[in-house]
Parts: structure tokens; C-alpha cells; sequence
């Protein structure tokens, strides 16, 4: 079965809920509330995976495809895309913690929880190493960015 690749201007177009395939793996994903995101699905080892490759305001379509190419290579040399995306990437943790919002906020519960997710990480991470490419946060990081609010939040 031959996949139509999505085109470029039509993917505002694209308002239902679900993952619209543009071959070799890579989907547009589109949550209930309607944010969209790039996701890469494989196997590896026998088990299925999903690698979100970042949110659509932030990652164009042509990105997208160059990351998925990129993910299929390493598939093709026995490497797991993750490992490799985490390595080689310089997507920060704010780019990573959107493209994590949006593929995960329609298993929560309620809006408020969405909201929440999105704020406390935009208000207590974000200034400390939002910025940082992913591969680079380390334990000082997080640590420094909670010791802020370890005597002023509730557990």
C-alpha cells in the first residue's frame, strides 16, 4: 500500500484527534485539545516504540522527515534512534518537555492537569536549564532548580 506523503500546507488543516502518517514511520499527531506533534514509531528488538520528535510550531515537516531518515539509518545499523537521538541532539529540555506535554496530556485526566504540567515546568525549570540541549542536563542542574522551591512548596 503506497502512503501519501501529508503536504506542508495542509497540516494546520488537520483538526481530528489521531496520528496522520507521512510514511517510514513518521506521524503528525493530533491531541483532543488539538496541539500537534512529529512522532516517530519503530520496532526495535521485537518491541514497538514511539519518539516524539518535537511539536509542529517548532519542528517543520521537512525536519521531521530529516530526523525520521536520520532514525531509520540508525535503525539500519543496529542502533536503537532513541540512544542516538539523546546523544546527538541539541533539542533542549523545553523543546523535549513540549513534545512530552503533547503526546501525553490526553491520558490526564483533566484540563487543569494539562495547564499544570505545562506552567509548573515553564515557572521551575525553564529559567534554570530549559535552554540546555537534553543530553547536557545533569543532576547539578536539577538540583539547582529545585533548591528554589524545596522550602516553599508542599510536598
Amino acid at each position: 500500500m503506497l502512503i501519501e506523503k501529508l503536504c506542508a500546507s495542509d497540516l494546520t488543516g488537520f483538526l481530528r484527534p489521531g496520528k496522520y502518517n507521512d510514511g517510514g514511520g513518521l506521524y503528525l499527531q493530533v491531541t483532543k485539545s488539538q496541539s500537534k506533534s512529529w512522532l516517530f514509531r519503530y520496532t526495535y528488538n521485537g518491541r514497538a516504540h514511539s519518539m516524539g520528535l518535537g511539536p509542529l510550531h517548532m519542528v517543520s515537516i521537512e525536519e521531521a522527515r530529516i530526523a525520521a531518515q536520520k532514525a531509520r539509518r540508525s535503525l539500519a545499523d543496529d542502533i536503537d534512534p532513541l540512544e542516538s537521538n539523546y546523544k546527538d541532539s541539541l533539542i533542549t529540555f523545553n523543546a523535549c518537555a513540549t513534545a512530552y506535554i503533547a503526546s501525553h496530556q490526553d491520558s490526564w485526566k483533566t484540563e487543569k492537569y494539562r495547564k499544570h504540567w505545562a506552567s509548573t515546568l515553564q515557572t521551575y525549570v525553564s529559567p534554570h536549564f530549559g535552554t540546555v540541549p537534553i543530553h547536557q542536563v545533569t543532576t547539578a542542574h536539577v538540583l539547582r532548580a529545585l533548591a528554589s522551591i524545596w522550602v516553599t512548596k508542599p510536598q
